[in-house]
């Protein structure tokens, strides 16, 4: 019996796993198991991955491959030439730029459109490998938006950003669907908040995690004493006592099992980010009852609502304000709107509603 083939591009899956390949993952494991005759089939260029959160349904494809654009440029177009009629999902919001749907349907989660905004906006190492990827991704982007049968996006503001790109006054802004992320914290052991901040993070500037070090900078001697800061997702594990008083914790890498517990015990989250489309960390400090310090800049109003404190991520003065105002008033209690749609999304609501419009278009 004829089976309909939903090939999932894996790429973005091998270690270390960023915040789209943890998207992917996320996806994949709520896939919902179909009682009509389709088959998903995960593509992934390495044999030694670790696939534990894979459905049993779901099978695996090997192509070996360490060039992501032979990947992109090669492999994947490959398949689709082969198997017409089948769909392909692009779900990092990367392909290749000769990439067409002339033989199957296809479709995309375009996470955001940081790579076409400014740079103050979305800054760039001014390396070969940086530069390049960056153009690549920007042909990438014109060229998902214009051969995709479907696009998912994570916000409306991503959305926004999506369509002030698009130069096509033919395009058919109806295929663009929001489908919000999510957290993967549940059922959470709130522990006694800490006097604990908690940011996570990473080296890029558009993460922008030098501005709480430079707000830190500012702060009075020992003004800040009894306060830890943890910044997640850097290159060096160091402590630093720093001249507020602060405790300054970095962290390469923690595990699920320990971000979940360092969340349990933070009292305020910050999100210095220049811009983000969407913030998973910002959900996860709500699940968490974290107190939160935002960038104003990009999603964190959507996501977070009434229940965060925003500040300029351009001014170190401005979060150090946010900062003081935070301990000034430990231990508060947060007010956390539980009722908003974001913070009931589950990554289970997340996979239904993607992979049944993709159901729908074979």
């Amino acid at each position: 019996m004829y089976k309909t083939k939903i090939y999932i591009d894996g790429w973005f899956i091998q270690p270390p796993v960023r915040g789209v390949g943890q998207y992917i993952k996320n996806i994949i494991l709520e896939i919902p198991k179909s009682k009509e005759n389709i088959e998903y089939i995960l593509l992934i260029p390495r044999f030694d991955l670790t696939l534990d959160f894979l459905p049993n349904f779901v099978k695996v494809k090997v192509i070996p491959c360490q060039l992501i654009l032979f990947w992109y440029e090669y492999h994947l177009p490959k398949i689709s030439k082969i198997n017409k009629g089948s769909t392909i999902f692009y779900p990092s919001g990367t392909c290749g730029i000769l990439m067409s749907n002339k033989y199957v349907n296809v479709v995309s989660t375009i996470h955001d459109v940081s790579n076409l905004l400014p740079l103050k906006l979305s800054p760039i190492t001014f390396k070969f490998k940086n530069i390049f990827g960056r153009i690549y991704r920007i042909f990438s982007f014109y060229k998902l938006i214009n051969n995709s049968d479907l696009v998912f996006t994570v916000s409306k503001t991503a959305k926004k950003g999506i369509e002030s790109f698009i130069k096509d006054k033919n395009f058919d802004y109806s295929k663009i669907h929001v489908v919000y992320n999510s957290s993967r914290i549940t059922n959470l052991n709130l522990k006694n908040k800490k006097k604990y901040f908690l940011c996570i993070t990473g080296e890029s500037k558009q993460k922008n995690y030098k501005c709480i070090l430079q707000a830190l900078n500012k702060a009075n001697l020992n003004s800040l004493f009894g306060w830890t800061f943890y910044l997640v997702g850097l290159d060096i594990d160091d402590v630093i006592t720093h001249k507020s008083g602060a405790l300054i914790i970095k962290k390469r890498y923690l595990d699920f099992k320990e971000i979940k517990d360092i969340y349990s015990k933070t009292y305020c989250y910050i999100f210095p980010s220049l811009f983000e489309s969407f913030g998973i960390p910002l959900v996860d400090a709500q699940k968490s009852r974290c107190h939160i310090i935002a960038s104003n800049q990009g999603a964190s109003k959507e996501v977070c609502g009434n229940s965060a404190l925003y500040f300029d991520p351009n001014s170190s003065n401005s979060l150090l304000k946010k900062i003081l105002k935070i301990i000034s008033e430990y231990p508060k209690p947060t007010k956390i709107n539980t009722n908003s749609k974001i913070y009931n999304q589950s990554w289970a609501k997340t996979s239904k509603f993607i992979f049944k419009k993709i159901k729908d278009l074979n």
